[in-house]
């Protein structure tokens, strides 16, 4: 711990006095706070022989921000205080955003505020805050005030085995732990949808199977302790809803394919989950066998917002209340598109009309260089997002995903490539998103064609 004059004006100090001295919350964050409780949790886990940890965290108070806002650039009081928490923590660190908004109960602005990695020096430290506390600006409230903005400063975990993010529950709520990962580097471009991970889908729960035992229950990390690679087996779902689920497997055959690290992260994961009372979303990596939890939070999902596979393998997301959609599709060759950019917003509101993707190279489309519009980036807003070509796949278990479910935005994401087959920009059309199925209007708006198409192809 520092013993210093700073740590006692509290500007900075470690995560866990926030444990000692809840009034600490405050001046956090949420991030902060989220890797505080994580603390004993890591305690717990490490109990049970699942070698769990946070690396060594530092917060810089949100009164730090404040101070920045009145001189419009990092205080040297500041940078002197960030310096020395880069130090204690390691020396190479990476520097998060931690805004009293971030990582709530009931919205997680998950991919809104900036992290920067691998931060080592005064000058690339002041150019990090500077960013993290640049991205307090992406979101403004409801009272026109920006959020407060801490920041944390935790140790790099550099070259790890695995990094990435799980889930204690599948995208559509779906007993399955989900882990998506990259091998040998660090998560940022896997999360923020920009580079394909390895996704793993492993069931919740352990199966006793033998021939007078059946009994079914969730892999606890006390079950992991007690695995009996002869007797206990777990289910495996690899890549996407609609796969065939694999037969139960042995913890060995497990530890093979995917690694030692796998099943001990869902048992972490399964525990957090039962501890705090809500699903988990987790950036973890993992080092030699140990793992290192980088920020949990709730995993949400908007009420009365349903996500579904339909047999075809699509997937669909609707509100309960009104999962039939009529309007005009439309694509990003509409005048329309440019038209409705909410430039202080920084958003395509597209309130009114359905967005459809078409195949185009993200190299060579001017739109896709700019790809803070597209559906999986939170910069569109639609009656109805259809990701005709799988794009949104890559992007489901990351921030993207996130805010997918916690906006309730009704998509469609195509597993074959042919959703609303038929349907060009500027017809309108009627989906019913909760049976599969669609029909074109004619342009008077007033009568149904005679066909009917389904989304569910042969």
């Amino acid at each position: 711990m520092l013993q210093n004059a700073i740590m006692q004006e509290k500007m900075l100090f470690d995560i866990n006095e926030i444990t000692q001295n809840p009034a600490l919350e405050k001046l956090a964050g949420g991030k902060a706070c989220g890797l505080a409780q994580s603390l004993d949790f890591a305690e717990e886990l490490q109990k049970f022989g699942i070698d769990v940890s946070v690396p060594k965290t530092f917060v810089l108070s949100n009164e730090c921000y404040q101070e920045y806002l009145k001189e419009n650039r990092v205080p040297n009081r500041t940078l002197v205080a960030a310096v020395k928490a880069m130090h204690a923590a390691g020396g190479t660190v990476a520097v998060r955003s931690s805004a009293d908004i971030e990582d709530g109960s009931d919205k997680s602005y998950s991919g809104e505020f900036e992290s920067v990695l691998n931060v080592s020096t005064v000058e690339e430290m002041r150019q990090a805050l500077q960013t993290v506390y640049q991205s307090a600006e992406n979101v403004v409230l409801e009272n026109g005030k920006m959020p407060k903005m801490s920041v944390v400063i935790q140790q790099m975990i550099s070259n790890p085995d695995y990094a990435g993010v799980a889930y204690s529950q599948d995208f559509d709520g779906d007993p399955f732990v989900v882990v998506n990962r990259t091998k040998g580097k660090t998560a940022e471009k896997l999360v923020q949808a920009e580079e394909e991970g390895e996704i793993i889908k492993i069931s919740k729960y352990v199966r006793k199977d033998a021939f007078g035992d059946k009994g079914i229950g969730v892999l606890t990390p006390e079950a992991y302790a007690n695995f009996n690679p002869r007797y206990h087996f777990v289910s495996l779902r690899i890549d996407y809803k609609g796969e065939q689920i694999q037969a139960w497997a042995y913890k060995k055959a497990v530890d093979e394919r995917f690694g030692k690290e796998v099943l001990p992260l869902v048992a972490a994961i399964n525990h957090l989950e039962a501890k705090q009372g809500h699903p988990i979303d987790m950036e973890f990596a993992t080092k030699g066998g140990k793992i290192y939890i980088l920020q949990q939070r709730p995993y949400l999902m908007k009420q009365n917002f349903v996500v579904k596979t339909l047999p075809n393998g699509d997937i669909v997301g609707y509100n309960a209340d009104s999962p039939i959609i009529t309007s005009e599709m439309i694509d990003f060759n509409s005048p329309v598109f440019e038209q409705k950019y909410n430039k202080e917003a920084n958003m395509f509101d597209l309130s009114g009309y359905i967005y459809c993707s078409v195949p185009c190279a993200p190299s060579r489309n001017k739109w896709f260089l700019n790809a803070k519009h597209f559906a999986y980036y939170g910069g569109l807003k639609a009656d109805l997002i259809v990701d005709n070509y799988g794009y949104m796949r890559t992007a489901l278990y990351g921030h993207h995903g996130n805010m997918f479910r916690e906006n309730g935005q009704p998509f469609w994401i195509s597993a074959k490539g042919n959703a609303l087959q038929g349907i060009k920009s500027g017809e309108k059309v009627k989906i019913d998103l909760s049976q599969g199925t669609f029909e074109k209007l004619p342009s008077n708006n007033m009568q149904f064609f005679s066909h009917k198409n389904s989304l569910t192809y042969a």
